[in-house]
């Protein structure tokens, strides 16, 4: 396997501009229904769907390759993950409370504490409570299963690789079904699961049948189309064509991709900014012809928090477990030992 998946990144920045145009529209359609947001709406939540499986792989490859202290992995994700988000999420607050849109819903109550420390804590999504950063509940459930992924990875290194893909497998098929059934989360959170089935039948020759199947499984359960075809997509771009990974692998692509987090979690200022203060002023015309600049805008703020905030917190590396090393045979010479 190779060290980095160049095209995964592509798929990131990809998903990015999914999740930026269904917003987009959202807010084109509240104020002026049109056939063209509806179509772009019809296709809301691939970009998300894609970064939960996405991260659900990777996130079980990074520990099945590298193993590391539980603690200095959770260490490791935090830094990578909440600064930017309470950043973001202290920013919406400043902004919010200076401006007195109220959007936040903050009522000046002493309840008002329960209801921040909620927002810090990422809790909201698992609580059903009430959202200040609309886009939260993704990262509320990829932290979640940061802390069961050691675990779960743990649990399927010992095993055969036939056993690990048909244990993942059931692990994301029992998942969907329980989500379907009993409605504990939704369908989309179990793409985290698809993710380590994909990246485990991605060692297997019969792959796409596996995949595939697991897909048609996913739709025969009632799972939506955006939902169950994401890992085949996903394994597509790990496991498919070489023109497609080459297209995902371009500069600008890459450049975009490594960014996504921060765009993720930063493109909704500008969006807001357009529908408050431009909208009224403009048609739907002049507002779809916006849509470039208002994405100028979001690219050009998240790439500042992403080289202010991101950057710096996730530079610093965890070192992984020593790994204990075989001993040498005092026949053998030290340099054949070597080699």
């Amino acid at each position: 396997m190779p060290e980095r998946f160049d095209a995964v990144q592509g798929l990131r920045a990809w998903a990015m501009l999914l999740v930026f145009s269904f917003h987009w529209n959202r807010f084109l359609d509240a104020r002026w229904p049109n056939a063209v947001s509806a179509a772009f709406l019809s296709i809301g939540g691939w970009g998300t769907n894609l970064f939960l499986c996405v991260a659900g792989c990777f996130l079980h490859r990074s520990l099945a390759r590298r193993p590391t202290r539980y603690l200095d992995f959770l260490q490791k994700r935090f830094r990578r993950l909440y600064p930017v988000y309470a950043f973001i999420l202290t920013l919406v607050l400043g902004i919010d409370t200076l401006s007195g849109a109220g959007r936040t819903g903050l009522s000046g109550h002493w309840s008002d504490f329960a209801l921040l420390a909620s927002n810090y804590l990422l809790l909201p999504a698992l609580l059903q409570d009430r959202l200040i950063l609309d886009v939260s509940w993704t990262l509320a459930y990829i932290a979640g299963f940061t802390l069961l992924a050691p675990a779960l990875t743990a649990a399927l290194r010992p095993l055969p690789q036939s056993w690990r893909i048909a244990a993942s497998a059931s692990l994301w098929l029992l998942s969907l079904c329980a989500s379907l059934s009993w409605h504990l989360f939704s369908p989309r959170v179990t793409l985290l699961a698809a993710g380590i089935c994909v990246w485990e039948s991605l060692h297997d020759r019969h792959r796409w049948l596996l995949v595939l199947s697991l897909s048609g499984l996913a739709l025969a359960a009632g799972a939506h189309p955006n939902v169950a075809v994401v890992p085949s997509l996903l394994l597509a771009v790990l496991a498919g064509p070489h023109s497609l990974r080459t297209l995902l692998s371009c500069r600008l692509l890459q450049c975009l991709g490594d960014r996504s987090y921060s765009f993720y979690l930063c493109h909704g200022f500008p969006l807001l900014a357009a529908a408050r203060y431009l909208f009224p002023r403009l048609d739907l015309w002049q507002a779809m012809a916006l849509s470039p600049l208002v994405l100028a805008a979001a690219l050009a703020f998240s790439e500042t928090v992403y080289r202010a905030i991101e950057l710096p917190f996730r530079a610093r590396r965890v070192p992984a477990i020593p790994q204990p090393r075989l001993s040498v045979l005092p026949s053998i010479q030290p340099r054949e030992a070597s080699s």
